[in-house]
């Protein structure tokens, strides 16, 4: 049988990561250098698929 306080930490523990899983979600890799290197709040399409630092992260070379 599980002590109180056990359970009370299990439950809590599962909440916490239900709750990160609504709110923090993995950024795929086409556009990981887009969420977390780049200034820009937005590009054109045109811009986006031409991007240098982009595409270099994404096939893994050295950033730009």
């Amino acid at each position: 049988m599980v002590a109180p306080k056990e359970e009370r930490h299990d439950y809590l523990r599962r909440l916490g990561r239900m709750i990160k899983g609504w709110f923090v979600q993995d950024a795929p890799e086409d556009i990981a250098p887009c969420e977390f290197e780049c200034r820009r709040l937005e590009c054109r399409q045109g811009e986006w698929d031409a991007c240098e630092k982009r595409l270099s992260r994404v096939h893994g070379d050295e950033a730009v």
